[in-house]
């Protein structure tokens, strides 16, 4: 076999010039790591460079080990076609070091050399690399830290910066400086830089001239202004004539206007104004006022999207984005330090700080990037269209500066550019072109995986689709021929009956099954030899845009025994039931975020009809939804539902932050009585046994730091995103005959005879963000104030950039959905009808997309598509299918993957254990109906709701009040002379204002002065850190009871161990000895605690009461821990039988009694 045998021509341009730095564009389909293998051994075999002078960057560690496989077999045919030669012993010499070649990631690489010069780097020689996970927990705490000091600044502009942005807004802009250091500090650096030099105000004029030049020249625009030009209505005074001829004046006007900023106000005017429901069609030729309408309804949607919904410009002025930035400028500083410190103390490194520490080793030691420079003499670098800023400005250190850098070849495909969640930016693979001077791009378009007719349907549509984009499309080249009569292109779109009965998202589910198995055994596809074989479930490939709604899909899946294999990290948590859970507990903790709001409403938790959540989105939004003031002309059903869905809302908001999280979780699935209609459904038991595994999983998590219900979204939002890097590739399938479903982002790299691609009207997430950065561009926010939100000009121009870059990366991500196919294709989609036809798809998603682009009509009576030439199918129904049964032969080797052992929860326990707070056994202890309704029911007392509604201020009642001097007791600083700043500080981290602050405010100042004064303070003060223990935590079992807490001060004097709680009760001298009585079990429970976690009792336990300066010491004995055990048996065994009793005698303070309680 010779060297370029099967190459054509621009492969062959690509491999026969191995000494010219060069870069390649390489379709979907072209064969491009077979050029990067017969590059690399062209390179070997003419003796130009060894393996060792070779640095070969993939993407993944996965791809860089099947790319060093792919080389090994080249060289070992090389050696045994051409023995004799010099290139034959050039291979075999090759193949002696092949195994340590430099074929890596990036991060692997920047391993290497940071292990090289780990003393010239400051690190640790012996450094670990944090994984994904373990970084987000180390941030968490980074961030917690940091804020915390920060909150006590006395430097204005960060106090302005914290009253201005908020704690919350704050912590996520932690976040992504910690996530995305490099980018954030030049973001930083770059506006503080306009602002300094005066050259802001006249960089944000140029940006807005850019980006109204951008919308009035966007196809759609254009598209649309042309289709109003040539609909000449017959009666100008008809109402959609009006606006039409407003539209008209408007774009005239603003081509004429000179201020950008009142461009934009004028855009923004008619945005607001347009309102298509008047007009008629006798008032305009047949079908010109639909035209019309639709026009209009475009530009609408252009102009909302510029905007991002908002009603009116109102722009900060640039002295006061300037101040901001200072103060960020000094948190990020504190941030950054405190990050270096802790990841300095634990010997580690995450991903980006591995790259960024040795991109400042590379460009502060000229001499050690000059050893790479001279050690390598080839760099190769695979997927460059993925690469971020910072992995591009390490390889540009690699190959410029010196006059004998290493030749560089970059292989990449910008239409396949679909990580900027991850950071990569598409315009790096031009931009490195550009800036190093290399060769290209040679673009290969022959595509050798797909059939004839599924290549003319791609160039078609991706002409049109892409042809407008920054990247433009490349026409590819047809290489198979055309194998069997089946189309292969093939559109599943069912009719809903408007939107009512069952889910678009099922009938979708359901036809796809069908065919699924129709085709399965039935259909010929090639065998990659030239002949046929029939099709098997692993030929076919099912790619979603995003898996949250791919539990509708197993289901169906499920009913039909088709085997699959779930290629995610989550598997576990898109099954529907949890996804069901979940999403409930997102709305409980995003109460703006509509897109969890529209899940949960669809869920069977509230169960809103189709039609409802139409109206929901078309009208108030769906978090809106649930105020009683937002009305809409929904079913009484729906009403109903509603209505519930609010007041569970409502009560579980409240109760969030009073709970552990895992006890939260568990009232809300025993509450709404989750387990038993889950088992009333179909495979009920299996759904049931995974609840209880995830209420066991929160438990877990809760162990290990998760603490909040804001705690637990943010950790399953990371494992449902699968955000990760390195290190944390997914395993592949081991069985034989699984019908894989991945994400299309999953899907990369991958390629199936068959490919599905279902639910094409799912929504496009958005960013809510309060702040937008771009590397060069800078960094702008938004503030949201009561009556108003203000932003920068500059966080305005950055959110109209981020969304232009997020359209343009889902029509990419369309691309290459749509290119893993190499036989079949079936676009799976669902259609409403309506009583004139068929209604539209959603705006902005594929399916409309689709639909604009091939020209799908809107009747139902299309069978086909025509396009390209050819005719496609369109399918809406199929025959029924029985269920899939394998037989014996197939049963080794077909099983239904998602539930592996890893992932079915165990058998359930006769009793599940009760949770517990020493807070809750005082209740029970006081009444245990009392403790029924408030804990179990959720019902809150009556008293303390009235007290709620009547306040002005934050709730500043007595348990308030306890919780900022509980706080004020954890921050104090013993070594301070007062506590004054501090005291503020808790106040207003609180949310307590006016009148109530000013009360708390004395109080506390006078606590803490009083506790200063106190024995047992003096007694800390002399103690070293490590013996004072504040706010410690603790988890223990006794039999069936789960006890958690939290125990104020613990010392350590002298071997001696004081337990200390602090009570802050409104309370007289004469109420101590009861008040001692009352809290003695709690106390107890403490005393127990330290037993466990110590081995010994504590040696003395006091509690402290602040209003009378008291302590009081509880004797801790055998008979008293007896006694406290006795009180937690009686409650579980209370609670097994669901039968708690009431307390006359605590009645008279009760808020519950007459209202919820006769009291007999």
């Amino acid at each position: 076999m010779k060297l370029d045998m099967e190459l054509d021509s621009q492969q062959k341009k690509a491999v026969d010039n191995p000494t010219t730095p060069m870069a390649i564009s390489a379709g979907a389909g072209s064969g491009k790591t077979r050029v990067l293998v017969e590059r690399y051994i062209k390179v070997i075999i003419d003796g130009l460079a060894e393996t060792e002078e070779i640095l070969a960057i993939t993407f993944t560690i996965k791809a860089a080990a099947e790319l060093k496989i792919r080389i090994r077999e080249r060289l070992i045919e090389t050696e045994l076609e051409q023995p004799e030669t010099k290139k034959g012993s050039n291979a075999q010499k090759a193949l002696l070091t092949i195994e340590s070649a430099p074929i890596s990631t990036i991060h692997s690489f920047c391993q290497s050399i940071l292990k090289k010069y780990a003393i010239e780097a400051e690190i640790e020689p012996d450094f670990q690399i944090l994984e994904s996970n373990e970084s987000s927990l180390v941030y968490k705490e980074i961030i917690q830290r940091v804020t915390a000091r920060f909150l006590r600044t006395n430097n204005e502009k960060e106090k302005e910066l914290i009253r201005a942005l908020g704690l919350n807004d704050l912590r996520s802009i932690a976040e992504s400086m910690l996530n995305d250091r490099y980018k954030f500090s030049n973001a930083v650096n770059s506006t503080l830089f306009l602002h300094r030099n005066g050259k802001f105000e006249e960089t944000i004029e140029n940006m807005l001239e850019d980006e109204i030049s951008i919308l009035l020249n966007s196809v759609e625009i254009k598209s649309s202004i042309d289709e109003l030009k040539k609909c000449i209505p017959l009666d100008k005074s008809d109402a959609m004539a009006m606006i039409r001829e407003k539209a008209l004046d408007l774009f005239d006007e603003i081509s004429a206007q000179k201020s950008n900023r009142e461009k934009l106000s004028k855009l923004l005017e008619f945005g607001n104004s347009i309102d298509l429901r008047g007009g008629r069609k006798t008032s305009w030729d047949e079908g010109e006022k639909d035209r019309v309408k639709s026009s209009l309804k475009t530009i609408r949607a252009v102009i909302d999207e510029l905007f991002g919904g908002e009603k009116e410009l109102n722009f900060m002025n640039n002295e006061t984005a300037e101040k901001l930035l200072e103060g960020l400028e000094l948190f990020m500083s504190r941030l950054f330090k405190e990050y270096d410190y802790t990841m300095s103390s634990l010997g580690v490194l995450d991903y980006d700080g591995l790259l960024f520490r040795a991109m400042n080793l590379l460009s502060e030691r000229k001499d050690i990037a000059a050893f790479y420079r001279q050690q390598f003499k080839q760099i190769l670098v695979d997927e460059f269209q993925d690469t971020d800023n910072l992995q591009m400005d390490i390889i540009k250190i690699l190959t410029t500066k010196d006059e004998n850098v290493p030749v560089l070849f970059l292989v990449g495909d910008e239409n396949q550019s679909i990580y900027k969640f991850r950071g990569a930016e598409v315009s790096n693979f031009q931009k490195m072109i550009e800036e190093t001077g290399i060769e290209g791009p040679l673009y290969i378009t022959k595509n050798y995986r797909s059939q004839p007719d599924m290549i003319k349907f791609f160039n078609s549509f991706f002409s049109s689709f892409l042809g407008d984009t920054d990247n433009g499309y490349e026409v590819s080249q047809t290489f198979r021929e055309k194998l069997g009569d089946t189309p292969n292109v093939q559109f599943l779109l069912p009719i809903a009956d408007n939107g009512e009965g069952v889910s678009n998202r099922e009938l979708e589910a359901d036809l796809m099954a069908r065919q699924l198995l129709s085709f399965v055994g039935a259909e010929g596809i090639s065998d990659g030899e030239g002949g046929e074989r029939i099709l098997k479930f692993s030929d076919i490939g099912i790619l979603f845009q995003k898996m949250t709604s791919v539990a509708v899909y197993l289901d169906k899946f499920d009913q039909l025994g088709i085997p699959y294999y779930m290629k995610t990290r989550s598997g576990f948590y898109d099954r529907l039931e949890i996804l069901d859970l979940l999403n409930f507990l997102r709305a409980i903790e995003k109460p703006n975020d509509d897109y969890v709001h529209a899940a949960w409403f669809r869920s069977p938790i509230v169960g809103l009809s189709d039609n409802a959540l139409f109206l929901i989105g078309t009208g108030v939004g769906f978090s809106a939804s649930l105020s009683s003031e937002s009305g809409g002309n929904y079913s009484q059903e729906d009403q109903k539902r509603l209505m519930r869905a609010g007041e569970l809302m409502s009560k579980y908001r409240k109760l969030k932050d009073r709970m552990g999280v895992s006890d939260f979780v568990q009232k809300i699935v025993d509450e709404i009585a989750y387990i038993p209609f889950l088992l009333s459904t179909e495979n009920g038991t299996q759904k049931a046994l995974n609840i209880y595994k995830l209420l066991d999983q929160i438990a877990s998590f809760e162990k290990t730091g998760v603490k909040t219900l804001g705690d637990l979204v943010e950790q399953l939002d990371t494992i449902q995103n699968g955000n990760v890097k390195e290190g944390q590739a997914q395993a592949s399938s081991e069985e034989d005959d699984v019908v894989t479903i991945t994400t299309v982002h999953g899907s990369k790299g991958l390629q199936f005879p068959v490919v599905f691609l279902p639910d094409l009207e799912a929504s496009f997430p958005h960013s809510p963000d309060n702040f937008k950065y771009d590397s060069k561009k800078g960094i702008g926010f938004r503030i949201s104030k009561q009556q108003s939100t203000e932003y920068d000009p500059l966080f305005w121009l950055l959110r109209a950039q981020d969304k232009r870059k997020n359209l343009a990366e889902r029509r990419r991500l369309f691309y290459v959905a749509m290119t893993r196919a190499k036989d079949h294709l079936f676009f799976v989609g669902s259609r409403v009808s309506k009583k004139e036809g068929l209604k539209s798809p959603k705006k902005r998603t594929w399916l409309e997309y689709l639909f604009e682009t091939v020209g799908v009509g809107n009747s139902e009576d299309s069978t086909a598509v025509e396009f390209a030439g050819l005719k496609f199918p369109i399918i809406i129904d199929l025959p029924e299918v029985e269920l899939y049964r394998p037989s014996s032969e197939e049963k080794g080797n077909s099983t239904v993957i998602e539930y592996t052992e890893e992932y079915i929860a165990p058998i359930m326990k006769e009793s599940k254990p009760v949770s517990i707070t020493p807070t809750k056994l005082l209740k029970y202890l006081e009444c245990s109906w009392k403790y029924a309704l408030e804990e179990l029911h959720g019902i809150e007392e009556p008293e303390l709701k009235k007290e709620k509604e009547d306040s002005k201020d934050i709730l500043a009642t007595g348990k308030l009040f306890g919780t900022v001097a509980h706080k004020l007791f954890w921050e104090m600083d013993y070594q301070a002379t007062n506590d004054d700043s501090l005291v503020d500080e808790v106040i207003s981290a609180e949310g307590v204002r006016g009148n109530k602050a000013g009360e708390f405010r004395t109080e506390l100042q006078d606590i803490a002065a009083r506790f200063r004064e106190t024995e047992l303070f003096k007694e800390v003060l002399s103690l070293d850190g490590s013996d004072v223990k504040r706010e410690e935590d603790f988890f223990i079992e006794f039999q069936s009871v789960l006890i958690e807490g939290t125990i104020d001060l613990i010392c350590n004097s002298e071997g001696k161990r004081t337990l200390i709680d602090y009570k802050t009760d409104d309370i007289t001298q004469n109420d101590i000895e009861t008040k001692v009585e009352h809290y003695k079990p709690q106390l107890m429970l403490y005393a127990k605690a330290v037993k466990n976690i110590t081995g010994e009792y504590p040696d003395k336990t006091l509690l402290y009461f602040t209003k009378t300066n008291e302590f009081k010491e509880i004797s801790v004995s055998d008979e008293s821990i007896l006694q406290v055990e006795k009180h937690l048996l009686d409650l579980f065994e209370d609670y097994k039988k669901n039968d708690f009793k009431k307390n006359a005698d605590a009645c008279g303070s009760c808020g519950y009694y007459k209202e919820y309680c006769d009291g007999v």
